[in-house]
């Protein structure tokens, strides 16, 4: 699900960490595609995306929370790793006013309009061109 995402910073070291703003989020995401190169201070379309190191063997942390449990996104160790606690709808996890969209959300239906709380290794972001 496409955002408006404002870039705050493209790590000088690992060029495809960049730190996003979106809505009230900061969030530090793995880029894994761009139409164009971006810059920091200017804003794109950004769909999220989450990533497992081990989605293969379904060695994820996944749980359903109860409707009192915040919605919210943790940053987990200063990492690109996440606690991500939100809203199934399809496959959308809302998450305040961010939405993320995963074909992993799309195995999840059982526990659609449900709260679930994911453990992610890391958030990716693809951009499009510029807003």
């Amino acid at each position: 699900m496409t955002q408006d995402a404002e870039v705050i910073e493209i790590d000088n070291d690992v060029e495809e960490n960049v730190t996003l703003k979106i809505g009230r989020h900061v969030l530090s995401c793995f880029m894994v595609w761009c139409h164009e190169p971006i810059e920091a201070g200017k804003r794109y379309p950004a769909d999220l995306g989450f990533f497992f190191f081990d989605e293969v063997g379904d060695d994820w942390e996944m749980s359903e929370v109860g409707d009192d449990v915040a919605e919210e996104i943790v940053s987990i160790d200063d990492a690109w790793g996440y606690s991500v606690t939100g809203t199934l709808r399809g496959e959308v996890l809302h998450v305040g006013d961010l939405r993320i969209s995963d074909e992993i959300l799309s195995g999840l239906e059982y526990l659609d309009g449900r709260k679930i709380k994911l453990r992610v290794d890391r958030l990716q972001v693809s951009f499009d061109a510029s807003i």
